[in-house]
């Protein structure tokens, strides 16, 4: 084998290998937290952070945050949860020094995956059909992404966009996807080589024990008419708020 080409395959296998990979950069480990509404992407951006750090994710189930301080966990993992604003939670982030990632989703979309969610995984599938699920779901939304919206104006948090960061496989866009990498990168002061974005965008899709489907835009293929006027109704301000859409007419 050429020497040169040996060379670069070395330095291929150093840019997607944990400690080659990272080894000049600034490791934050459990100063990084990821947050985020139910259903709205969460393995997928703790994909994103694995597969850029090196480090692993760790289910804190909330108790970071209520029991006002860290959980144990190892040397190379950070904390996630979905963790609603409030006051005590977004002191203990700043008193700590953390680096945060919020991930918000279409909410449309969101209440088709937690609907699915919730009539496969539990009771609920004896009690209603999936469409009464999806009507309870709906009345719920405005309420559950109000209780988490706050922390899009918080100085530590980073907004991650769903549909900005999905990519082609949830039909999103490659230059969309790849500019949200390097925002998260930016935000915890990594230092992203091509190499490493390829990584992620080949490997970050479809990951995580509750992953359905992962695409832009299904609530299209669900809502009838009557859940999409039900949903204008009490969350139709919520979709303009968020840029989802300019006004009720959809």
């Amino acid at each position: 084998m050429n020497y040169h080409w040996f060379l670069k395959i070395l330095l291929f296998v150093a840019c997607i290998t944990p400690f080659g990979l990272f080894a000049n950069q600034i490791v934050l480990n459990n100063k990084i937290y990821v947050n985020s509404i139910p259903k709205c992407g969460t393995h997928l951006l703790t994909s994103v952070i694995e597969l850029m750090t090196g480090l692993k994710k760790h289910n804190t189930m909330g108790d970071m945050v209520t029991g006002n301080k860290l959980p144990k966990m190892g040397t190379h993992e950070f904390p996630y949860f979905h963790v609603k604003y409030s006051v005590p939670a977004a002191s203990f982030f700043e008193r700590n020094k953390f680096r945060c990632f919020f991930i918000y989703r279409d909410p449309r979309d969101e209440v088709v995956s937690y609907a699915y969610w919730h009539f496969i995984r539990s009771r609920w599938k004896d009690k209603m059909n999936f469409p009464q699920v999806m009507n309870q779901l709906i009345d719920g939304v405005a309420k559950q992404y109000n209780a988490f919206l706050p922390w899009m104006k918080h100085p530590q948090y980073y907004s991650v966009r769903f549909e900005s960061l999905v990519g082609r496989q949830g039909w999103g866009t490659r230059q969309a996807q790849l500019r949200e990498i390097r925002n998260i990168a930016s935000h915890i002061g990594f230092k992203i080589t091509p190499a490493i974005v390829n990584h992620i965008c080949k490997n970050a899709f479809g990951q995580g024990g509750t992953f359905r489907e992962g695409k832009i835009g299904s609530w299209r293929e669900h809502f009838t008419e009557a859940q999409k006027n039900r949903f204008k109704k009490v969350a139709g301000k919520l979709l303009i708020t968020l840029g989802y859409e300019k006004d009720l007419n959809w």
